[in-house]
């Protein structure tokens, strides 16, 4: 398929071209998209505006494998353009965007399309504009107000395997004895990627509308996907990156015939594959699986052979399948446990679904139960994948605060193996620090650089709910699985309604729109006559980081139109960036490890008893905390970073501490001390942590931290 990606711009240039941005509105592509579905008998689209009805009749078109690109006349390629977007429009099938990147070059620029179940499918199309691109009336800005725990890098959490250590696992795995728990850094790591030849892959499914807003909030396309792993990717001055932004229709069509889909339009690059060096494969939420998947068959079929690393990323992952919660007064924990109350839950989510849809998108509830045929399959791939390719890694990221999934089902803790690294992100919007409180952090200095990087302390009120996270996902990361079901206990109580904004109980949202309105009107006085400037988004009379926040809220929210500032787990490019590191810095297992499984489960945590339990659980917990002498000498007061990213901006890479490591119990112990301090001022907004904070009064028993320590110990 060399063809396409060498032809001339002429050949591609009258169809696209001619589609210009934003000439429908909603009602109508809404109106063409029912009267897609409802008949096999199609109009032929936005072309038919420009070209008589004989166009596409008076010239038969056969395409098979071996026909070439440049063997199609200009009129052929019209009637395939054409068939492509009709079926883009329609969204029954696969489709892909493939991008030779360099020189950071734009992705929705040039680049090929290729459509399952179209000419196209075997002939990709040139193209000199990504299919389908919205408009952008205003420019988005990434206010990064976020922590990634345990650490962005595993340098700092991480050592080099010892000599004595190395024998030791030597001598286990002779006699079949279980190995290393955890990874350990290479000795000499190379992070750059200039000799290397990078694939990059990324998955979006297709969600029904309402379903896709009351549970992930909003995905990301496969193409802002890529461009943010691009982005990313930058930093380690790439040879070259080909990129796939892959489209799939996962509402109406289950997962295997994606795959078979996705697996057939990528062997039109076949030959890419075989020059790879490094493969990055992402996917969010439902095609989490499908990547798994996808990469199976990547590894088995398309003769990979000069591969460094693979790797897997999976971002607020449904491999665990979900379940519902609720926190508010009226619902008690017997409720929960009713499967009248999960199948109601389920019913509101898939409001306004088609039948097919929800007989399609209930597969991944099934991913939580040990005897699924979803699970089955998944966990006998994924150990596969992990026993047979030492140089693999899958990265689990997860939000803290949601309203659908537990953090312990989004980073699937029922999996264990040491090649498999979870971190959590912890968005500063629901730590007290919206946009508003946090310029007030945000020093009055002189900009000087638009994309300054601030560290913000977590604040007081909420940083033990967030140290212990960091804690036992810290020592779940360096081999000690016993802390799951205690992770798993913890996480439903990080749910609430209102971390959604089209879940946000109505009072809520009422009151937050009410102080958004007074800060509004406190502002106009100040900035409502400034202009802004084109290039630098700020008017002259800004001069401050402290002013350049505000100003950035208060024109969000004044003219949406014009300015967006968005804060997400999905354009964070830390993620991308932990994500990488895992590929580069961890060394390979000594020996070839199984995948673990477990079904420990979530599901009655809530109820009277086993919040009675989770007291008992917490001690036990902390008291084999204590013991762990592997863990590193941090900072203790963790940080949010901020900064403001504009979309143009070359990101940079966080700095990381390199860990120390005292080989004794000292850090855990320092690290209990740290929970009972902040227990001390721990006041949470939530109901669910409000809860959580009553569980956990037990800590008011202690007078230090030392007693706490001494009590667990003898426990």
């Amino acid at each position: 398929m060399s063809g396409p990606i060498n032809s001339t711009a002429d050949e591609s240039n009258p169809f696209w071209r001619r589609w210009i941005a934003g000439t429908t509105t909603a009602d109508e592509e809404s109106t063409h998209n029912s009267n897609d579905l409802a008949s096999e008998h199609q109009d032929n689209g936005w072309l038919s505006r420009y070209t008589p009805s004989w166009f596409f009749t008076n010239e038969s078109l056969e395409i098979n494998e071996s026909t070439s690109y440049h063997q199609l006349t200009k009129k052929q390629i019209k009637i395939l353009e054409n068939e492509s977007e009709q079926s883009i429009l329609k969204g029954h099938d696969t489709w892909c965007w493939f991008s030779e990147t360099l020189n950071h070059k734009e992705l929705g620029s040039s680049g090929v399309l290729s459509v399952y179940n179209t000419g196209s499918g075997s002939c990709p199309l040139l193209l000199s504009k990504f299919p389908l691109l919205p408009p952008h009336k205003s420019v988005k800005i990434n206010v990064k107000n976020s922590l990634l725990i345990p650490d962005v890098s595993p340098v700092a959490y991480m050592h080099e395997l010892p000599l004595k250590t190395k024998l030791a696992h030597a001598i286990k795995n002779h006699y079949n004895y279980p190995g290393e728990k955890h990874l350990y850094l290479k000795e000499h790591p190379n992070q750059s990627f200039e000799e290397d030849v990078i694939i990059v892959i990324s998955l979006h499914g297709s969600l029904p509308d309402k379903y896709e807003r009351r549970s992930t909030g909003k995905l990301p396309t496969a193409l802002e996907l890529n461009e943010t792993m691009l982005k990313t990717l930058q930093n380690f001055e790439p040879q070259k990156v080909f990129t796939f932004s892959i489209e799939c229709p996962l509402d109406v069509k289950p997962t295997s015939k994606s795959l078979e889909e996705s697996v057939s339009l990528l062997k039109n690059w076949l030959h890419l594959f075989q020059d790879a060096t490094r493969i990055f494969v992402i996917g969010t939420y439902h095609t989490v699986p499908l990547a798994v998947l996808l990469t199976d068959v990547i590894l088995s079929e398309f003769k990979v052979t000069q591969l460094k690393s693979i790797g897997i990323l999976g971002i607020e992952s449904c491999i665990q399948g979900y379940q519902f919660w609720n926190h508010s007064a009226e619902t008690t924990p017997q409720t929960m446990e009713n499967p009248t109350f999960q199948l109601n839950k389920e019913k509101a989510l898939f409001e306004g679904s088609s039948k097919l849809q929800q007989e399609v998108l209930t597969a991944f509830r099934n991913y939580r139960f040990a005897d699924g045929p979803e699970r089955k399959q998944f966990v006998r791939v994924l150990d596969k994948l992990l026993f047979l390719y030492p140089n693999l890694r899958l990265s689990l990221v997860g939000k803290l605060y949601d309203n659908f999934l537990t953090v312990s089902q989004k980073l699937a803790l029922d999996y264990y193996h040491p090649s498999i690294q979870r971190r959590i992100w912890c968005d500063g919007n629901h730590m007290n620090l919206d946009y508003i409180n946090l310029a007030k952090t945000i020093p009055k200095e002189t900009v000087d650089n638009i994309g300054r990087i601030f560290s913000v302390c977590v604040p007081t009120e909420r940083a033990f709910e967030i140290e212990i996270m960091n804690d036992i996902l810290l020592a779940i990361n360096l081999g000690h699985k016993q802390f799951v079901p205690f992770l798993n206990e913890m996480s439903p109580f990080f749910i609430s309604r209102s971390f959604n904004s089209s879940t946000c109980p109505a009072l809520l949202k009422k009151q937050i729109q009410a102080e958004l309105k007074t800060w509004l009107q406190e502002k106009d006085t100040q900035w409502k006559e400034l202009d802004s400037n084109n290039e630098k988004f700020l008017p002259k009379e800004i001069a401050t980081y402290f002013d350049a926040y505000e100003y950035l809220n208060y024109k969000s929210h004044k003219s949406p139109d014009e300015i967006e500032l968005s804060t997400s787990i999905f354009s964070d490019t830390s993620v991308f960036e932990g994500f990488i590191y895992d590929n580069t810095l961890a060394a390979n297992l000594q020996a070839a490890a199984h995948l673990m499984t477990s079904n420990c489960g979530d599901d009655k945590v809530l109820n009277s008893v086993n919040e009675y339990n989770l007291v008992w659980k917490f001690h036990e917990a902390m008291g084999s905390f204590l013991k762990v002498t592997n863990l590193p000498t941090l900072p203790k007061n963790l940080a949010i970073t901020t900064h403001i990213e504009i979309a143009d901006s070359q990101s940079r890479l966080t700095p990381s501490p390199k860990a120390y490591f005292s080989k004794t119990n000292r850090e855990s112990a320092e690290r209990i001390d740290l929970l009972w301090k902040t227990y001390q001022t721990w006041d949470p907004s939530t109901t669910g942590l409000r809860k959580l904070h009553e569980i956990f009064s037990v800590l008011r028993l202690y007078d230090s931290g030392k007693q706490l320590q001494h009590d667990v110990s003898i426990g």
